[in-house]
C-alpha cells in the first residue's frame, strides 16, 4: 500500500480508555489504523507516528496460532520468565525486543526498578537466547536482546558476545 496522508488524533477505545489513532491512508483508498494504549505521545508528535510504523512492522512478522492450543501457548511450558521486577521503588517501563532469526519479537513494556535490573534480565535472557541458538545448530552471532525506553528509544543491547562472557561467568 503507498502511503499518501497519516493522520494522529486521541481518542477513546471501547474499554473507555484513552488511546492515539494513527491512521495510515494509502493511495488506492484502503486505510490502516493503530491504536496505541498508554502512549504518552501529543498528536502532533512524530514518534507517535514512529511507533505506530513499529507496530505494523511488528504485526506483519508476528506468528499466527494455527489452532487454540497455539494461541494459549508459547509452547515453553517448562521456561519460567521473570516479567516484573520491583523493590518497592517507583518503576520504569521497558520494552524488549529478541531476535527471531532475521526478525525479531518485541514485548509489551515490562516494569523494572531501575536500569541495571533491566539490563540485568536483558543478559539472562541474552543467556537463554543463545542456548536456545546453539541447540538449533544456528551461529550465534550479532544482537540478540535490544532494550527500549517506555517511548521506543534505544538504549542498550545485549550482543552475541557479551551473552557468551556472561555464561561462562555464571551470570
Amino acid at each position: 500500500m503507498e502511503i499518501v496522508g497519516v493522520h494522529v488524533e486521541r481518542v477513546f477505545a471501547q474499554s473507555g480508555e484513552t488511546v492515539i489513532r494513527v491512521v495510515f491512508n494509502g493511495k488506492d483508498g484502503a486505510s490502516v489504523l493503530v491504536d496505541m494504549a498508554n502512549a504518552v505521545y501529543p498528536e502532533d508528535d512524530p514518534q507517535a507516528i514512529e511507533r505506530a510504523k513499529n507496530v505494523l512492522i511488528e504485526t506483519a512478522r508476528y506468528k499466527t496460532a494455527l489452532n487454540d492450543y497455539d494461541a494459549q501457548s508459547n509452547g515453553n511450558f517448562d521456561e519460567i520468565s521473570i516479567a516484573a521486577i520491583s523493590d518497592g521503588n517507583e518503576d520504569q517501563m521497558y520494552i524488549y525486543e529478541y531476535r527471531d532469526g532475521e526478525g525479531s519479537t518485541q514485548t509489551p513494556p515490562s516494569r523494572m526498578p531501575s536500569l541495571k535490573a533491566a539490563r540485568e534480565e536483558a543478559l539472562r535472557s541474552a543467556v537463554d537466547l543463545l542456548g536456545d541458538l546453539k541447540e538449533s545448530g544456528e551461529v550465534a552471532s550479532g544482537w540478540l536482546v535490544r532494550v527500549r525506553g517506555e517511548g521506543g528509544e534505544f538504549l542498550f543491547g545485549i550482543d552475541a558476545d557479551e551473552a557468551e562472557a556472561a555464561r561462562r561467568s555464571g551470570k
